[in-house]
């Protein structure tokens, strides 16, 4: 599927892409994963990855999602950096209808309580540090 995002020209500048210097060199690295490949290897017709690919790229709130059913597979890890690639790719990240950096509630809500307490009392007897 990334091949065919550079392949149809299907970039989507957006903020998080524009902080992300040097994308373009990925099209070298998946230059040889054409959709025809991965035909052979999946079973899932070219043309249905090719459709797939423009289907999400022209909707508004179209992305590609994966959970801890991703995760847990074999090459689990490759899996989700390419969902979160093709996200960032087609401008899914951080953009209404897509993917989203959370916010974090709970730091808003507690105000800060100071630099802690690391290593200011120590044990009794052997004075180790207490935390």
């Amino acid at each position: 599927m990334t091949h065919e995002v550079f392949k149809q020209n299907l970039i989507k500048p957006s903020r998080v892409l524009s902080l992300t210097p040097g994308y373009e060199a990925i099209e070298s690295y998946v230059s040889e994963f054409t959709s025809e490949f991965a035909e052979l290897h999946t079973g899932i017709k070219s043309d249905v990855i090719k459709g797939l690919v423009k289907e999400i790229s022209e909707h508004p709130k179209g992305m590609i999602y994966g959970r801890m059913g991703v995760s847990v597979q074999e090459f689990g890890l490759l899996s989700q950096y390419l969902i979160m690639l093709l996200n960032l790719l087609l401008g899914k990240i951080d953009e209404e209808g897509g993917m989203m950096f959370p916010s974090p509630g709970l730091l808003m809500a507690v105000p800060a309580s100071g630099p802690g307490y690391f290593a200011k009392r120590r044990s009794r007897v052997q004075g180790f540090t207490r935390l």
